[in-house]
């Protein structure tokens, strides 16, 4: 692997922890929504941690499968 492949590649890994991170994040929020926020916010803070969970997993596992092909191809 030339370098201009090993910086792009370590950008690729970079971007993909940060989502990653996000993924963990928001999927770590959903039970502390529902047992720690308070009452009026318990149900809706859950719904919209889990909804940005889930969209994250879907962009992080697209973009996981990506890097995966490029880093066949350029290995």
């Amino acid at each position: 692997m030339d370098d201009a492949s090993k910086e792009q590649f370590r950008w690729r890994f970079w971007h993909l922890t940060v989502i990653l991170n996000g993924v963990i994040l928001f999927f770590a929020l959903v039970p502390i929504a529902l047992f720690l926020f308070p009452e009026a916010y318990k149900v809706p803070g859950a719904v919209i941690s889990l909804i940005l969970a889930v969209i994250l997993t879907v962009i992080f596992t697209r973009n996981y499968h990506k890097t995966k092909a490029w880093l066949s191809e350029h290995a």
